[in-house]
């Protein structure tokens, strides 16, 4: 009985630790590769990006807990919690000695991701060392609606865990918006009307030898449209205006 039980524990230990790589892209962003492994977890292909919740040079996360009077900060994307420190991603402060320690380096990062056989779900985290230090610190990513940062524990007097809660960082939950088809819409207008006049203008411009406002193509229509535009208004609210000499211009339909 013991050794079967034994059995079972090494075979789910196993299946817990098969390596499931999400390929570095950049210091917050992986990606699955097209393997069979991939396909069977419904991954191939897809991304883990963080740059969707990047900060704007101050740390993005501040653990809100105090644990005797220490504070975890961290910025995923980018390097600076450690005022003193360069490549700092993760910062440690204690609050009474205003002592800073640097938890990882942006440099020193790895993504390491390990697939569950048995729930049928992969687990990625995040490894950072401190540069000169043996410390290292392990982020485990989360997939949650909300943005959250929390210390967990120190598995040792120099390995910390941590905890970030976040959409981005589900497979393919946070992904650079595209262009909508009302941009390219758009794009292509705003393109197309300055081509029109640019080469309308020119073209005047060489061949009639233009001048002044006779240098813009189909002048007489674009000046007019203020004027259409406004009386096409008037009309159209004309039946609110009562007897409004602007209403009295037009015949009563």
């Amino acid at each position: 009985m013991t050794t079967v039980l034994l059995s079972l524990v090494i075979l789910t230990w196993f299946a817990e630790v098969d390596s499931q790589k999400c390929v570095y892209r950049d210091p917050c962003t992986c990606s699955f590769d097209h393997s069979a492994e991939s396909v069977n977890f419904g991954v191939e292909g897809g991304v883990i990006d963080l740059h969707r919740i990047s900060d704007d040079g101050n740390p993005l996360f501040l653990d809100p807990r105090e644990s005797g009077g220490k504070f975890y900060e961290y910025s995923p994307c980018s390097a600076h919690p450690c005022p003193t420190i360069k490549d700092s991603s993760l910062c440690l402060t204690t609050k009474n000695t205003k002592k800073v320690l640097d938890l990882g380096d942006l440099k020193d990062m790895t993504f390491t991701t390990t697939a569950n056989k048995t729930t049928g779900k992969l687990h990625t985290s995040m490894k950072y060392k401190a540069s000169g230090t043996n410390i290292t610190s392990i982020v485990h990513l989360i997939c949650s609606e909300t943005n959250e940062f929390r210390f967990e524990k120190m598995t040792s007097d120099s390995n910390y865990e941590f905890t970030l809660y976040s959409p981005c960082v589900c497979v393919d939950g946070c992904l650079a918006p595209g262009i909508s088809a009302g941009s390219i819409i758009i794009i292509l207008f705003f393109s197309s009307l300055l081509l029109y006049f640019g080469i309308g203008c020119l073209y005047k411009k060489v061949v009639y030898g233009a001048t002044g406002q006779e240098i813009v193509p189909n002048n007489k229509f674009w000046f007019s449209l203020p004027g259409l535009v406004k009386d096409g208004y008037i009309f159209f609210i004309s039946p609110c205006l009562g007897d409004r000499a602007e209403y009295r211009v037009y015949d009563r339909l």
